[in-house]
């Protein structure tokens, strides 16, 4: 039976969620006793959170596959300007099993905003949910909170935002994030987003600096709806 494509709708405007959390920290009433000043919705930071926060869908580099993202809020509670802003990020291609990982968004020096990669780690005893390559449920992530994740303090993105509106960026360099998979050590990812369309490239190499897996080209996702 041929697999139906869904239709892709592009959207536009920014989440009603972005601007109940700025409202919300403009209050302080979940930062007691803090005087910490919301981010605008306007500023870097939270714009990117505006373009990431949806659905996505993009065809894999060889066409065999659609490939499926989602980025979604989580730790709201949390978005303040000291502790950034939470995203939960699921990549999946075809009927394989999801990749999930934990975005932390920081602003950076002179408009930069840091993306921190975060993995799921080994649950303590009394848990059992979290196991390395298992896919939490957002109610988990919630739950459990960032400490159900581990920082790959190598695998940072400093993302820019240029003139035209476009944020791009990657890792500080193509050898500071450990990332083994596939044959490779490292991983060297690459992004550039739109409101409506995310350009993302990933390739892994080995320690020697050969490419092992990926392509340049990388994978242009269209947004479904936010």
């Amino acid at each position: 039976m041929a697999r139906q494509t869904p239709v892709r709708h592009h959207t536009v405007g920014a989440g009603r969620w972005l601007g109940a959390a700025v409202a919300l920290l403009a209050t302080g009433g979940l930062l007691a006793g803090c005087a910490a000043t919301p981010p605008a919705s306007s500023a870097p930071t939270p714009r990117l959170a505006a373009y990431l926060k949806g659905s996505f869908l993009g065809d894999a580099p060889d066409g065999a596959a659609e490939i499926r993202l989602r980025a979604e809020p989580v730790f709201v509670e949390r978005w303040d300007l000291q502790d950034g802003l939470y995203l939960l990020i699921e990549r999946r291609t075809g009927d394989a099993d999801a990749r999930q990982e934990l975005w932390r968004l920081v602003p950076d020096a002179d408009g930069r905003t840091v993306i921190e990669t975060w993995l799921p780690k080994q649950a303590a005893a009394d848990t059992g949910v979290d196991r390395p390559g298992t896919v939490l449920a957002d109610s988990d992530v919630e739950a459990l909170g960032p400490g159900a994740f581990r920082h790959l303090r190598g695998c940072d993105l400093v993302l820019t935002l240029r003139a035209n509106g476009e944020f791009a960026g990657a890792h500080r360099s193509q050898e500071s994030c450990r990332w083994a998979a596939h044959g490779g050590d490292t991983l060297w990812r690459r992004l550039t987003l739109s409101p409506n369309q995310i350009l993302w490239s990933e390739r892994g190499f080995t320690t020697a600096g050969t490419p092992a897996w990926g392509s340049d080209s990388g994978v242009v996702f269209d947004r479904l709806e936010r």
